[in-house]
């Protein structure tokens, strides 16, 4: 009878501390624009001229129809549309439905583009800013986002970038 009363009052101590918050329990955020990794990312290489943007080894046209390239998990569409001469659209859709909205823009004096990336592929929708400076000039005639570019700065929009945890015994909770 003893061995049990000491038996239930440890179950009940010990759950009452599983049940106590721990100095992880809260909201978290992740701070993007610390990330010294970027330094290190390959350069981005754009061009748009005589209606054809390349993006690496995608060559599309930029007349804002949907074109067909090869299917992912993600996209098996894309279309580039020009939204004034320092401004390009892309939207990546699988089955006719957007999955990734991408709008990349020049800075009035040419040396920063900035890419607004969101994300609609999750339940809800993530949206990222990239910042990038121009480490080589477009060739002459070429749209303004052409040329070879360099990440330097990422970020969340919005509140997606919380995270709420709680730790439980089996581990944590997001």
């Amino acid at each position: 009878m003893k061995a049990t009363s000491l038996l239930f009052l440890a179950l009940c101590l010990f759950s009452i501390n599983a049940r106590s918050q721990s100095p992880f329990d809260g909201t978290w955020v992740i701070d993007t624009g610390k990330n010294e990794n970027l330094a290190s990312e390959k350069p981005r290489v754009l061009s748009l001229s005589d209606g054809v943007f390349r993006d690496g080894d995608r060559q599309l046209k930029a007349d804002g129809s949907d074109q067909k390239v090869p299917a992912t998990g993600y996209w098996d569409t894309v279309s580039v549309r020009i939204v004034d001469d320092r401004a390009v659209e892309i939207i990546s859709k699988k089955a006719g439905k957007v999955m990734y909205a991408e709008t990349d823009a020049v800075s009035a004096d040419g040396n920063t583009l900035t890419k607004v990336m969101k994300d609609i592929t999750e339940a809800e929708a993530v949206t990222f800013e990239s910042d990038f400076k121009r480490i080589a000039p477009a060739p002459a005639g070429a749209h303004a986002v052409s040329g070879s570019w360099q990440v330097f700065k990422q970020r969340p929009i919005g509140e997606q970038h919380d995270h709420q945890m709680q730790m439980h015994i089996a581990g944590i909770q997001c």
